[in-house]
């Protein structure tokens, strides 16, 4: 646990690293894993080569999730 992103109320907290992923995690066309509930994304990931890419990628992953978690 780090100080001050380990909220009680915390599902998962993304901690920006300095690093960048050799290897690609599989995701589905609605952006999920083979691990169920698990939706990679960016770099870290292996889906961007950079920070606008990589932030390009959160936002598509983030809809799918509205999408999929609180549609409107």
């Amino acid at each position: 646990m780090i100080a001050g992103f380990d909220r009680p109320d915390a599902v998962l907290a993304g901690i920006e690293s300095r690093t960048s992923s050799p290897l690609r995690i599989p995701r589905d066309e609605h952006m999920e894993s083979p691990v169920r509930g698990l939706f990679p994304c960016g770099e870290g990931a292996g889906y961007a080569g950079g920070i606008t890419s990589a932030a390009m990628d959160g936002l598509k992953t983030g809809e799918e999730l509205i999408r999929r978690f609180a549609p409107f």
